[in-house]
């Protein structure tokens, strides 16, 4: 969205909303990448020992279990901001160049030449920031699929 292709957007059918193309393309290449590792085959796992861990009919509510969900969940929205982060740098940087730009030449259109190096630019950031995508990946799935088993330990 900060760079120029919010506008850009596709329609999601698994949800039925409009999101922007490059969060659609993020989403198929993470959807590929967790088939690609085997991840639903260790979902699977772990739902079948769910059921040992916690049985159906118990109704006493593990509060070190529930716990430790909660802090799964803020470990989830601590990796994302560090994967959104060096493109929301970059692209801050940029604009703040711009916005510096159009301060100090009032009568230059800055809007007219921003607005496409953004685009630009944000795709040249997404590019690199791609190729490091598959390792960091592999890594954070790993690392929530191992907690995801640890949850089910008692």
């Amino acid at each position: 969205m900060q760079n120029g292709l919010g506008f850009a957007t596709m329609v999601d059918p698994v949800n039925g909303i409009n999101v922007a193309a490059v969060g659609q393309i993020f989403l198929v290449i993470t959807n590929l990448l967790f088939l690609a590792l085997g991840g639903h085959i260790i979902i699977i796992e772990i739902l079948i020992s769910s059921f040992y861990a916690v049985p159906l009919m118990d109704m006493s509510h593990n509060m070190t279990l529930l716990q430790r969900l909660v802090a799964l969940g803020s470990w989830m929205f601590e990796v994302a901001v560090i994967l959104s982060l060096a493109s929301v740098v970059a692209l801050l940087i940029s604009n703040i160049a711009f916005g510096l730009l159009a301060r100090v030449a009032p009568q230059l259109n800055i809007f007219s030449v921003g607005f496409p190096f953004n685009m630009i630019f944000g795709l040249v950031i997404l590019w690199i920031l791609i190729q490091g995508f598959l390792p960091l990946y592999e890594h954070i799935a790993e690392e929530a699929l191992i907690t995801a088993q640890s949850l089910l330990e008692r």
